[in-house]
């Protein structure tokens, strides 16, 4: 019986270990939302980029015309 206890102790304690060892949810909530920021950030410098690229092009081809 006593080794019975004994090895339930352990894996109880094992298993908290594990548990202790797994992020929190602020941890995940905080990359999540730094991921989204970053990934907004990326999108707008995408769209800003292509803006750059698409507007001068646009505008020299009906100044020429």
């Amino acid at each position: 019986m006593e080794s019975n206890i004994d090895h339930l102790t352990k894996s109880v304690d094992h298993l908290t270990a594990h548990v202790d060892r797994l992020p929190t949810q602020n941890w995940v909530e905080n990359r999540i939302s730094t991921r989204l920021i970053k990934n907004f950030q990326w999108l707008v410098g995408l769209e800003i980029t292509i803006i750059g690229i698409i507007v001068p092009v646009i505008i020299t081809y009906f100044l020429n015309n």
